[in-house]
């Protein structure tokens, strides 16, 4: 038994039931399976219903009895099923077969012409079959790809030119009046690359990949106008056949940007120097990157190092780089950074703050032309914090363990803020003095606060005795000390000297 055909499944339509036995017995014994149907109407069913499994070929027969007749029922089947139909009849008139030729090519066997005639038709049958939907296949494919490069040469902004070995254009796209600045007339009237470069052509004999370095500037005829001078870049690659490609691109818009921008940084420079400010510029088109003396001081760096973005990473702290990474991407797509703080390792193991910010620079036609990055070393103001945390942090807890009571309050008189000590001295909790004012802090009778507090705010400071009434000690006397460290901010040290005032009062020798 021939090993492709194990297990190809066949459905025989065939009214003869004593011919389908004896068919379907000699093809079981080739190792093919077979479901037999007496009808076109049962065949269809069979197909939709598919409860045996998918049908490989179908074996028809001319004269199905009534109903519908062999090519009807094929006919019927193709046009939901794509399946190869062997003919199976004892008809061999040419009118019949021609019939059948007109709906499937896949061939006409006649009956009783031996298993091994009808084995051999099948396997013919499935491997056109086969091949047929392998071109399918292929053309499909070929479809799509030719579908995508059309697409891609209607979209690309860049010119296209493919010609032969003697620069013969052959082909030209969509975008080419654009980037030569011409009408689609012009451009259809191009016949050869020395009527787009004129003198210039001797410059498109570069080699395989290579990028003509600072582009060449051509003068061309727009239509309806004076000739215009432009930059434009080009890119050569040699295919099979003599064939050659030509990418070009136009920078005159770019060109003259960057020599805005040379002519604005040129003015700008002075000031970013003297400011100490280091920059950065990447430009997207060349991908070629510089910078200042001030950002190379800030690396660590010196003019003879290589200047790369690279360069840059190399020297952010490991515990940085991600994130640098992340916004580096996001200015790549254009968008503008701001302050953004990274710590640099120097060489030598420094660790170096920078402040930076990127800015994009655009074309008119919307392309990004550069990204502009700005630092400041911060090494300094960084360490200056850093001094004056540790320093608040002691200052705090000199505050808070202070046996002083010590208060904050505003021109209003009301508390801004206090200590556990003047908590403990007035009798209040924090919570409740932050609710409370000068004011309502009770006071023994002769002593007016209001009028204490009115004469400290005109003075700016102060120095004298608070008499008041404490919720559990009753009259107490505080000792204080007052001033305005700032606008509608008063600063008080209290002490308690209600002891020390009774004691010297009991020492003092009576009047005489």
């Amino acid at each position: 038994m021939p090993r492709d055909i194990a297990g190809t499944h066949l459905l025989m339509v065939e009214d003869d039931s004593l011919v389908a036995a004896l068919h379907i017995r000699l093809l079981e014994e080739y190792g093919y399976r077979v479901t037999w149907q007496a009808s076109g109407e049962e065949a269809l069913q069979a197909l939709t219903a598919l409860e045996e499994g998918p049908i490989d070929l179908v074996l028809m027969d001319i004269d199905l009895g009534p109903g519908m007749d062999g090519p009807a029922t094929a006919r019927a089947i193709l046009e939901t099923h794509n399946l190869p139909i062997l003919f199976l009849s004892s008809h061999t008139e040419k009118e019949i077969v021609e019939r059948t030729e007109a709906i499937t090519t896949y061939g006409y066997v006649v009956k009783h012409s031996g298993v091994v005639v009808l084995d051999a038709s099948i396997k013919m049958a499935l491997r056109l079959f086969e091949a047929r939907q392998r071109e399918k296949e292929h053309q499909s494919i070929i479809r799509r790809a030719e579908s995508l490069q059309r697409h891609i040469l209607e979209s690309i902004s860049d010119a296209i030119f493919l010609t032969d070995s003697n620069n013969n254009i052959l082909y030209t796209s969509p975008s080419a009046g654009h980037v030569f600045q011409v009408d689609a007339a012009t451009v259809a009237s191009w016949k050869n690359m020395a009527a787009v470069f004129g003198s210039e052509i001797d410059h498109l004999a570069l080699k395989e990949g290579e990028l003509s370095r600072d582009g060449l500037r051509l003068s061309t005829n727009v239509a309806g106008g004076e000739p215009q001078t432009f930059l434009v870049d080009i890119r050569r690659a040699d295919l099979e056949e003599g064939e050659i490609l030509y990418c070009c691109r136009n920078l005159t818009e770019v060109d003259t940007l960057n020599r805005q921008r040379d002519t604005a940084l040129s003015h700008a420079d002075l000031a970013i120097q003297t400011a100490n400010l280091g920059t950065f510029q990447l430009n997207t088109v060349s991908n070629q990157a510089r910078w200042n003396q001030n950002a190379e001081r800030m690396m660590g760096r010196t003019p003879r190092d290589h200047k790369d973005v690279r360069s840059w990473f190399s020297v952010i702290d490991p515990s940085d780089r991600s994130r640098a990474f992340r916004l580096w991407k996001r200015a790549l797509r254009g968008e503008p950074l701001r302050e953004v703080e990274l710590r640099l390792r120097w060489p030598g193991g420094e660790l170096r703050h920078i402040l930076a910010a990127c800015s994009p620079i655009w074309t008119k036609s919307g392309q990004l032309l550069e990204i502009f990055c700005l630092a400041m070393d911060v090494t300094r103001i960084k360490r200056v914090q850093k001094r004056y945390r540790e320093q608040a942090r002691i200052f705090r807890a000199i505050i808070y363990n202070s046996l002083n009571g010590i208060v904050l309050a505003d021109d209003k008189g009301r508390y801004r803020s206090a200590n556990p000590a003047a908590c403990d001295l007035l009798g209040y909790s924090k919570l409740d003095l932050l609710r409370m004012s000068v004011s309502d802090i009770p006071r023994p009778e002769g002593h007016e606060s209001e009028r204490d507090y009115s004469r400290y705010l005109q003075n700016g400071k102060d120095i004298g005795e608070f008499h008041f009434v404490h919720p559990q000690l009753g009259e107490r006397i505080a000792q204080y000390h007052a001033v305005r460290i700032e606008s509608d901010l008063n600063l008080s040290i209290m002490s308690d000297i209600t002891e020390s005032k009774s004691l010297r009062k009991s020492t003092e020798p009576p009047p005489r």
